[in-house]
């Protein structure tokens, strides 16, 4: 036990007693991710709102030898955000506003609790676009994202969120505060220090927002379904597709149990001895299925 009375009192001074959850059912909720079955240990779960909140958490935490696992949606599966050690988890879904939205230099400065979906839809009403999808997008949130370097189908053509993240102000351990990168694409001077952070899921800093790269939102889409009667060719289709200079924006194959387990939840009119299919937009299936070409 990491916390005493005094310490949980610190915290509700810090962040205000109703960003301060206890309560042993609370606790457990926090206690794990998206695997469920990684638990760990939280005494305390707190909800910064901004990077001031979190300097002066982690100040207290390093002045009492506090472990503090930092934590987002908790939709991660690799155990990121289980706090394994005790002590504090800190939670920045409360951070969840757009900071700004740069048309003109394709950028988004945002807190980290903003929800990748969310963030989407604003975008989209500027005709711009943040293309990194993971799977948890409906719920995940730019700072896991970044923490976790999450991808997604559209990895495929546009890569991970390494490859948008520009600059981002973050909170050592020590409670100091600093802005690595910056907002600019070629930004080469010195150590890519923003790159560090990014994939470190939340051992070398506490970031509180972030500054991405943006995309102009693409004009039209097609989907494209293929159903094949053996998985080899269907594995040696998606190369030539992409051989061919051709490279969809994502592209999934499912083998013969992922064929039944849709076909018993949502029926699709999928062949049931269908080895394989795979699709290039998860999200127009059912309109593919209608006119699936078999390979």
């Amino acid at each position: 036990m990491h916390l005493n009375r005094e310490t949980l009192q610190a915290l509700k001074t810090i962040v205000g007693a109703d960003a301060v959850l206890t309560d042993a059912n609370d606790l457990v909720v926090y206690s794990v991710d998206g695997t469920t079955h990684c638990q760990g240990n939280a005494e305390v779960v707190v909800f910064p709102t901004d990077v001031d909140q979190i300097s002066r958490v982690m100040q207290l935490s390093d002045q009492n030898d506090i472990p503090v696992t930092v934590r987002g949606a908790g939709t991660s599966l690799s155990g990121g955000p289980v706090p394994m050690a005790g002590g504090i988890v800190l939670c920045t879904s409360r951070m969840n506003r757009i900071l700004e939205i740069n048309g003109e230099d394709f950028t988004v400065k945002a807190q980290v609790g903003v929800v990748l979906n969310d963030l989407n839809q604003v975008l989209a009403r500027q005709n711009l676009f943040f293309p990194p999808d993971p799977q948890s997008l409906l719920a995940a949130t730019l700072g896991g994202c970044v923490s976790e370097n999450a991808g997604g189908p559209y990895a495929v053509k546009y890569g991970v969120f390494r490859h948008y993240l520009l600059g981002m102000t973050a909170v050592l351990p020590s409670g100091a505060v600093v802005t690595l990168g910056g907002n600019t694409m070629k930004n080469v001077t010195g150590y890519d220090l923003p790159q560090i952070v990014c994939g470190a899921e939340g051992t070398l800093a506490v970031i509180s927002d972030v500054t991405l790269r943006l995309l102009p939102k693409p004009q039209a889409s097609r989907t494209v379904l293929a159903i094949f009667d053996r998985v080899v060719t269907a594995g040696q289709a998606v190369h030539q597709v992409r051989a061919s200079g051709v490279i969809p924006a994502k592209i999934e194959l499912m083998d013969n149990w992922v064929v039944r387990r849709i076909e018993e939840n949502l029926p699709l009119g999928i062949p049931l001895s269908a080895e394989a299919f795979y699709s290039s937009n998860w999200t127009a299936m059912r309109r593919a299925c209608n006119r699936k070409p078999r390979l």
